[in-house]
């Protein structure tokens, strides 16, 4: 069961605001980083395909906010 960190983030502000921009666009993660994700035996490819690119972009927003 996947969960999501990122590095010197004690605040979690950056896990918070990339699953906020996920959650924009219909892709919903648990944003604290010490609960597990669970995945959805009902998903299609085209779903993971398109959870995989909304997280891709949510990476690069993440990285532009916080690292400039």
């Amino acid at each position: 069961m996947p969960f999501i960190t990122f590095k010197n983030d004690p605040g979690f502000d950056q896990n918070r605001f990339f699953c906020g921009e996920a959650a924009r666009c219909g892709i919903f993660f648990h944003p604290h980083p010490h609960h597990n994700w669970f995945v959805c035996a009902a998903l299609t490819e085209a779903d993971i395909h398109q959870t995989i690119a909304v997280a891709d972009e949510c990476f690069k927003l993440t990285r532009e906010k916080f690292r400039g």
